[in-house]
């Protein structure tokens, strides 16, 4: 299939063959036009086995990602209301450091980033 890969101007090397590269192209064209024609039955309603299909499937779709997330909002709000509580608790101490310090950083930051701002003053 490929020869051993040629040497171009400095240390690169040549690693992907022009018929390896026309191949892979042909056939991501052929799957859009595919998918084009897919779309166009479709939309245009000229299968309706195929549009009954898309329509349900989508349904399907939207049902099991609502129910994904569905619980992935209970869990993240299940660990904010009860567990952040519960490590503040037990945890005082080092999170307030961690905030302080979170909060000095950022106003240095910001201290710093006005003073590059350049102002302007009336004459």
């Amino acid at each position: 299939m490929m020869k051993q890969p040629e040497k171009s101007g400095d240390d690169e090397y040549e690693y992907f063959n022009k018929d390896t590269l026309e191949y892979y192209f042909k056939k991501v064209y052929q799957s859009l036009i595919k998918f084009e024609d897919k779309l166009n039955k479709i939309i245009r309603l000229e299968s309706l086995s195929c549009t009954i299909q898309a329509i349900v499937g989508l349904y399907i779709t939207s049902i099991i990602v609502s129910n994904i997330c569905t619980t992935l909002l209970g869990f993240f709000g299940f660990n904010l209301l009860f567990l952040a509580p519960l490590a503040y608790k037990f945890k005082k101490n080092e999170i307030d450091g961690v905030c302080s310090m979170i909060k000095t950083n950022a106003v240095k930051t910001i201290e710093k980033v006005e003073s590059l701002i350049p102002r302007y003053v009336e004459k």
